[in-house]
């Protein structure tokens, strides 16, 4: 929760910067008009960061919901288990919530899962949102104890609720980037008008002066943006690698912490490690430190 408030603060922050940019280009083109309209008048600054945060909670709160999975879903390009796929599934999914629900006196059955199927032939699953586990078809050709593997990890980022923050998370940033969209558009626009503007000697000099203007007046925008992006990237992602080791641990504590591990090494060879400073924007830990804590844990128990 302390990553989704942090990020709606900085968001709010850019979305509410850009939209004083974006009225106070509005409100040079109405004067130039000699509009009466109201949007013709500067706002308390506190208006647009009130809009933005509006904006942002919005976004924010979908992405949280059922809704924000549905949606990710659709992005991932997944279809709803069906048939002897469901059923293949479903069956494992139980196998591995017997060990869930003793070690969290809990009572869930398949059933209370959507369960999804992607077409990647990549051996993988994704946790999206409340109960929502997507399975890739590569997964779905693996041996039953390699799906309950990796279902159990997932099981653990559903039950810490790491799927729902990151999605939060995501959807939270949306605002910005349709921001940037929109600016990307109107300078487009402006392009081919000062295009069909040169041909005018002042008009063709004036409107060239005003999109280079505006163009340097977004400069500070971007780089607030891309320096504020990367510090927070650093922070959700060194959290993203803290949650998959976590997810590791419950797995383990599910009784699959050495089939956990048998997974990582048959993914290890498919797996880009990459150097320390990629490593430091991954949101996954190397693979021979993730085998490395699930065999300390097996030492510990």
């Amino acid at each position: 929760m302390f990553l989704i408030l942090i990020n709606m603060i900085f968001h709010t922050f850019l979305v509410g910067i850009f939209f004083q940019f974006a009225h106070s280009l509005i409100m040079l083109f109405l004067k130039i008009g000699n509009s009466t309209s109201i949007f013709a008048r500067q706002f308390h600054p506190d208006f647009y960061y009130l809009c933005a945060f509006y904006v942002v909670f919005t976004f924010t709160t979908i992405g949280y919901s059922p809704i924000g999975s549905f949606i990710s879903t659709v992005f991932l390009k997944a279809r709803k288990a069906k048939g002897t796929d469901l059923e293949y599934i479903s069956s494992n999914l139980e196998e591995v919530l017997i060990a869930y629900n003793k070690n969290t006196n809990q009572n869930l059955t398949a059933k209370d899962f959507n369960l999804f199927i992607n077409n990647s032939e990549v051996v993988n699953a994704m946790a999206l949102g409340h109960k929502t586990i997507v399975v890739t078809a590569g997964l779905l050709r693996a041996e039953p104890e390699m799906l309950q593997t990796v279902l159990a990890h997932e099981l653990g980022h559903l039950h810490y609720g790491d799927s729902m923050v990151s999605i939060a998370i995501i959807a939270g940033s949306y605002p910005i980037q349709i921001c940037y969209w929109a600016n990307y558009i109107f300078m487009q626009i402006a392009r081919v008008v000062v295009m069909i503007l040169r041909f005018i000697p002042i008009l063709g000099l004036m409107s060239a002066l005003f999109m280079w203007a505006v163009q340097l007046a977004c400069l500070p925008l971007i780089a607030i943006n891309w320096i504020g992006n990367k510090i927070f990237d650093f922070v959700y992602l060194m959290n993203c690698r803290r949650t998959e080791y976590r997810a590791d641990e419950f797995a383990s504590n599910l009784r699959y912490g050495d089939s956990m591990i048998r997974f990582l090494e048959y993914i290890a060879p498919y797996v880009e490690q990459g150097n320390i400073f990629t490593q430091l924007f991954s949101t996954h830990p190397l693979v021979e430190n993730r085998i490395e804590r699930l065999q300390k844990i097996k030492v510990q128990n």
